[in-house]
């Protein structure tokens, strides 16, 4: 697996870090059929749903993230929390 399969409580499975719609949901069946062989769920049918897309980019240089959090609105930075500024739309 490219990604990471967290598996709940509940019974929900999350798949995060796959390239695609499809190699997500191919993990979370690779991760139902592992749970199945060793018996530790019963077979169920997988009805995966997307829920959130990320894109990513690069600036290829540092950036000032404190200055850029006290010029723009929308924007919370919480250094101790997470260590990147957060859009807010």
């Amino acid at each position: 697996m490219e990604g990471r399969i967290t598996i709940f409580l509940s019974g929900k499975m999350i798949s995060t870090g796959a390239k695609s719609i499809e190699r997500s949901v191919d993990q979370l069946k690779k991760a139902l059929k592992l749970l199945i062989k060793n018996n530790l769920v019963v077979r169920t049918r997988l009805t995966p749903q997307v829920r959130n897309i990320v894109a990513t980019a690069n600036f290829e240089a540092s950036l000032d993230i404190k200055a850029i959090a006290t010029v723009l609105h929308h924007i919370t930075y919480e250094p101790d929390q997470f260590p990147g500024l957060v859009l807010l739309n």
